[in-house]
């Protein structure tokens, strides 16, 4: 069952015209292989915490290049999630009569 709430928090980034519903939203996300919180805007902070070895004096900077690199892999993500929808688009079948 897809997570409406989260959809909903998506939906702006994703589908700003609102042209596609959750569902198809939804579809989009598990067409590529992606939950919902791949591509929420807090994923980029969500990192794993730098190890105790790590020097103190390049955590700074270790944990600003694992941002930038989450920050690009989520803008990816978004990418890939609007082409899925553009395709979901282009594979819905003609409705109403066809003469």
């Amino acid at each position: 069952r897809p997570p409406e709430k989260t959809l909903a928090l998506l939906q702006p980034e994703l589908d700003p015209d609102n042209a596609h519903g959750t569902a198809k939203l939804w579809a989009a996300l598990k067409s590529i292989g992606v939950e919902p919180e791949d591509v929420e805007p807090g994923f980029t902070d969500k990192a794993a915490p730098l190890h105790d070895k790590v020097p103190k004096n390049k955590a700074a900077t270790i944990s600003s290049q694992r941002k930038d690199i989450r920050e690009g892999l989520r803008r990816s993500r978004l990418e890939q999630v609007r082409v899925a929808l553009e395709e979901l688009d282009g594979a819905q079948p003609p409705r109403g009569n066809i003469e």
